[in-house]
């Protein structure tokens, strides 16, 4: 039962394969995020170590939650157009769309806020 929950949330908001620009998987469940479902993008923290801070529209809250709350304990990927650019180990679940992503330095944090905000991936 649980299973066929975790399933219906994910198909809850899909995007289009074309349209994604953002994909959180873990195992092989995953949720693809249109630009258009993308609430903020911005940079954050001391230029010398930023993060992107990324908070997805309030309908995609459930499938994320129930996404983490599924895998807890195992690798979860995060992409954007296409390449992944974080790998955290899920230790506790996201009770909504809205989490940071780690980056090497400020010319990748920019990289990445740029194309979560061009439509299509725009490099």
């Amino acid at each position: 039962m649980k299973r066929l929950l975790l399933m219906f949330l994910l198909l809850a908001s899909p995007a289009l394969a074309q349209d994604v620009v953002l994909q959180i998987a873990a195992g092989p469940d995953h949720v693809d995020v249109a630009q258009g479902q993308i609430g903020v993008v911005r940079i954050e923290g001391p230029l010398d170590l930023p993060a992107v801070h990324v908070i997805l529209k309030p309908d995609l809250d459930a499938a994320v939650a129930a996404l983490t709350r599924a895998h807890l304990g195992e690798v979860l990927v995060i992409r954007v157009c296409g390449e992944v650019v974080m790998q955290p180990t899920l230790r506790d679940a996201l009770p909504r769309a809205d989490f940071m992503l780690s980056v090497k330095d400020g010319t990748e944090a920019h990289r990445i806020v740029r194309l979560l905000s061009s439509p299509g991936c725009l490099r």
